[in-house]
């Protein structure tokens, strides 16, 4: 199943040989997110970070692909951090297609010192002076993901306020003492791969925010799934609690129409569709593989 060479899109709707030679393929591969963070008495909690988020579409560069087999994998959003043990969560998995890899968001820090784990984006900071984990790990470039925050320490107080996660399309928010206010969840990046334009893999805000963000879970609420999106943050009333899990990744792939007859996917979950201006869109929501006869 050789993946003979990359190269640059044309116009949207012009680019693909079809059946003359291999077969030009556009895509959009994003892990899953981070778990957010959990919470150790009454401390703040962090948020979850948005899955890694690589695309080829529509200026990028595609694959072009020889006739074969290739796996698509999914990734699981990852759990939420250990409350009363005062751990972190695990990463999202990694979702990877062709050789392009997008690595799992980190997840959010434990309250009270944890600091947000590195991944596609970077966790966010709980508070006690714990900060931000580190975006576009490893990295790619473009940056598949942005870093997360932690609290803002040049104003203290209380009540406490978690940092932010990152999203694929920017930066997470430190949190404000005093106040209080939490953080702002790092925004997605929007495609329109699928016919229309959908912002995924967006970082969860810190605690006590209550917004979801381009896939990310608010309080209490786990990231949604195959976008990407952090798990949220845990409110600061209520106790011991852990944090919530990410949201799984996706993968779409669109090829050209005169392509798609020599193309099938499976399992049955994923799907082949037409859509315009004459080109099929390959959605994966879970694991399988794309067969190029």
């Amino acid at each position: 199943m050789p993946i003979i060479g990359s190269f640059g899109a044309g116009s949207k709707g012009g680019y693909g040989r079809g059946g003359k030679g291999p077969t030009e393929v556009h895509y959009l591969v994003i892990a899953g997110g981070g778990g957010g963070g959990g919470r150790h008495s009454a401390e703040a909690a962090a948020g979850g970070a948005g899955g890694g988020y690589r695309t080829s579409w529509p200026a990028g560069t595609a694959l072009e692909l020889e006739a074969g087999t290739y796996p698509v994998v999914i990734g699981g959003g990852g759990s939420g951090g250990n409350g009363p043990s005062r751990t972190n969560g695990t990463n999202g998995g990694v979702s990877s297609f062709g050789g392009i890899e997008s690595a799992g968001g980190g997840a959010g820090g434990t309250a009270p010192r944890n600091t947000g784990n590195p991944g596609g984006s970077g966790g966010g900071g709980p508070l006690d002076f714990s900060s931000g984990g580190t975006g576009n790990v490893p990295p790619t470039s473009p940056a598949q993901g942005f870093d997360g925050k932690g609290p803002n320490w040049s104003s203290p107080g209380y009540p406490p306020v978690g940092g932010a996660a990152g999203g694929a399309g920017g930066a997470g928010g430190a949190g404000t003492l005093g106040i209080p206010s939490p953080g702002a969840g790092g925004p997605g990046a929007s495609s329109d791969i699928t016919g229309s334009s959908v912002a995924r893999a967006g970082g969860a805000s810190g605690a006590p925010g209550a917004g979801s963000n381009d896939g990310a879970g608010g309080a209490g609420q786990a990231g949604f799934s195959n976008t990407g999106g952090g798990g949220g943050n845990r409110p600061t009333a209520g106790g011991t609690q852990n944090g919530v899990s990410g949201g799984s990744g996706v993968v779409y792939l669109r090829v050209p129409g005169s392509a798609a007859p020599a193309i099938t996917v499976s399992p049955g979950t994923n799907t082949k569709t037409p859509i315009a201006p004459g080109d099929f869109l390959l959605t994966f929501t879970v694991s399988g593989d794309v067969t190029i006869a």
